[in-house]
């Protein structure tokens, strides 16, 4: 498979698909952070030539403040169907609704006819809710801001959660389906496989 892995940081993802990938497979990283950027292009793409990353200069309030593009208007800078799987890991858990509606509309774009995804994100449902409620959550949406929940409202960026169906909507809307929910452990329940919440999408 030909792998977009978006908010890409360092690499750490791509520690798993190094070995994993044939030669002949595609993996194409972004991130808003440049030093991130600059240390997977000097360490990662010089051993592993058909691994490439970009660093886009995007605004976000805690990650990239100096960035010049809003989130609303960057274009990922692929081609219509370039790749067979994308992956979001701590993406959307820093992003407002509208940039995320953005997003999943050049995630659809991206992706082929019947490509996967995996995105890991804040679910607000009734469970989380309640474990928010009764202080065992590690985070504590509590202030609403634009179609989500930020934990800071002087930072909204440092930690956004969105409803549960809401968010799941957005996807289904723009052409991915969800394949499974996967709950995480931020809120504080007993039954996960991560710490975020774990969406895998097909188109």
């Amino acid at each position: 498979d030909n792998v977009l892995d978006v908010g890409c940081g360092f690499g750490r993802m791509t520690y798993g698909l190094v070995k994993y990938l044939d030669v002949s497979a595609r993996y194409e990283g972004f991130d808003i952070i440049p030093d991130l950027i600059t240390w997977a292009q000097q360490e990662i793409s010089t051993r592993f030539p058909n691994f490439q990353f970009r660093q886009a200069p995007v605004f976000n309030s805690f990650y990239n403040p100096t960035g010049h593009l809003k989130p609303t208007e960057f274009v990922f800078p692929y081609q219509d169907d370039s790749f067979e799987f994308v992956l979001l890991t701590s993406v959307f858990t820093h992003m407002s609704g509208d940039a995320v509606r953005h997003y999943i509309s050049e995630i659809r774009r991206v992706l082929k006819p019947g490509g996967r995804g995996l995105i890991t994100c804040f679910l607000l449902n009734s469970e989380s809710v309640t474990l928010i409620d009764s202080g065992k959550s590690t985070l504590d949406f509590s202030y609403p801001h634009g179609d989500g929940k930020v934990v800071d409202r002087g930072n909204p960026d440092y930690a956004v959660g969105f409803d549960d169906h809401l968010f799941k909507d957005w996807l289904e809307m723009r052409g991915l389906a969800v394949a499974d929910t996967l709950y995480g452990s931020w809120c504080g329940r007993g039954d996960y496989v991560s710490y975020q919440d774990i969406l895998i999408v097909q188109g």
